[in-house]
């Protein structure tokens, strides 16, 4: 199965002299290679999370939302938006991790602060400058300020549902399918043990 067949990308149509490389270093049984190197591609294929983090004074039932065009950041769509918690009372640093989003691929948003119960987009505070723009290398976290352009995007934070090891950002799709894929072998290659052991 080559990568482009599911849409993944590109990068990814090299991985299968890697994955024989890390069976054979890792003693995993080349049967089913195939299968199991293309769970590890459908994962890459389907996104990655992004954690978003805003600096934003709220009232009391007002939230902050990232709302963009990707689908899982609502296409523009308020009532889809995903909505960001206070990381602590007291605090004005919102934070949210959105899972899915497409590693490569530039996508446009914006935050947005919402009412408890807003039933029009009148009732919503839009941020005033133009839209932002990202493009995800793999898990990542973006720290921002609302209304000011511009933000920080680096490798996802700890607790943030990312790598809490150095991965950083520059590392892009290869790093995530090394990482990934050392994960996954060692996984197979301890289960192949104790089956063996059975």
């Amino acid at each position: 199965m080559r990568a482009q067949a599911i849409g993944a990308p590109a990068a990814l149509a090299a991985t299968p002299a890697a994955a024989r490389r890390l069976c054979a270093a890792r003693r995993v049984p080349a049967a089913g290679l195939a299968a199991r190197r293309a769970v590890v591609v459908a994962a890459l294929a389907g996104g990655v999370p992004v954690t978003f983090q805003v600096e934003k004074q709220a009232g009391p039932g007002e939230h902050v939302r990232v709302v963009g065009g990707p689908r899982p950041l609502g296409e523009w769509d308020i009532g889809r938006a995903p909505r960001l918690e206070l990381v602590n009372p007291g605090s004005n640093l919102w934070s949210g991790t959105v899972e899915g989003l497409a590693v490569g691929q530039p996508f446009p948003f914006k935050f947005i602060l919402t009412p408890e119960g807003a039933a029009a987009s009148s009732d919503v505070m839009w941020e005033s400058i133009p839209d932002r723009t990202f493009q995800p290398g793999g898990e990542q976290t973006i720290k921002a300020v609302w209304d000011q352009a511009g933000f920080e995007a680096g490798p996802a934070a700890p607790g943030t549902g990312g790598p809490s090891s150095g991965q950083a950002a520059g590392h892009g799709i290869d790093g995530q399918i090394k990482s990934r894929l050392e994960a996954t072998l060692t996984r197979l290659s301890a289960e192949a043990r104790s089956n063996g052991k059975k």
